[in-house]
Parts: C-alpha cells; structure tokens; sequence
C-alpha cells in the first residue's frame, strides 16, 4: 500500500516524539537531572567566575558629579548680533558635550560651530552669520555629560533677543 505524499513516515513521527520528550524533561535521558531553575549549576573547583573590567563598569556606575551650569550668556534684550552664545560649568565636560548646545530662531536651527574649551570649562557656539537684528533667540542645553560621564539631570534652555 502506498502512503498518501503529505503522510508522515514513521521515522518522522519517532522523530517528532522524540523531539518533543526532549523539550518536556528529556535531558533526563541523556543523564543530566534538572532540578527547579532556582538551582545553580554546579562549579568546578578552582576555577573562578568570569570578571568584567571595572573600566567597562565606570560608564553605568553611579557617583562622581554631574555637571552644574555656573554662567550663560547671553541673556536678556539688545544683545550684538555678531555675539557667541556660551555656557560656563562647574568641572570638566566629555569633549563631545559641545553637540549639546543647540541655539534656535523660531524653531529652526542656527548655522553655527560648537566647541568645548577645556581650560576654561565652557561651549561656546559661533553663529555662521550674525544674527538677524531684533529676533529672540532660543537656547537649549540637553545631555552634556562631564568627563565621568555623568549627565545634566534637565535641559537648560534660556532666551535672548537681539538688538537693532
């Protein structure tokens, strides 16, 4: 008699039982006993568990000091339109902090360069062109990060417009 195309041999079938017996608790079988998953695998003696480097741990650490804004400028109306806008700190910033300064006119981006001066803890941004004359500029500083990688707890964000 000949077995329909879509019928399972009976290797198959032992093949999908015995497949299955091994996914239920057939690890038995091959002489293994697995108690309740809370139950640590045995160790072997003298060998010791694997150690991550504390250099890869120091960047998800908690402690050293999140950056602190001690000045920004400017601030207030009639400011220069050939002005840089810059925020002064408390301690050393990661080189990259500078990406987080970002100054806008009604909602878009100014054209400009930000830079991190190390010796005297500041971004300073410089406007590609000056600024257009009697505009109110927006300022935003979000996710600098001091050079331990601790980051600002909120955004500082400030306005100031340009004189004539």
């Amino acid at each position: 008699m000949r077995l329909p195309d879509r019928a399972p041999s009976h290797l198959a079938v032992l093949g999908i039982l015995l497949s299955s017996l091994f996914l239920l608790g057939g690890c038995r079988l091959l002489g293994e006993h697995r108690n309740d998953s809370s139950e640590q695998p045995p160790t072997e003696q003298g060998v010791e568990e694997p150690k991550v480097p504390d250099v890869a741990l120091s960047a998800f650490q908690s402690g050293g000091t999140k950056p602190t804004v001690v000045s920004f400028v400017p601030t207030g109306s009639q400011v220069d339109t050939s002005t840089n806008v810059e925020v002064t700190f408390d301690g050393d910033l990661d080189p990259s902090a500078a990406q987080a300064l970002s100054v806008f006119i009604d909602g878009e981006p100014v054209a400009g360069n930000s830079r991190y001066v190390v010796a005297e803890r500041k971004i300073v941004f410089d406007p590609t062109d000056p600024l257009p004359a009697n505009t109110e500029v927006s300022v935003v500083l979000n996710n600098a990060s001091s050079a331990d990688r601790q980051f600002l707890t909120d955004a500082h964000a400030w306005q100031f417009t340009t004189g004539s």
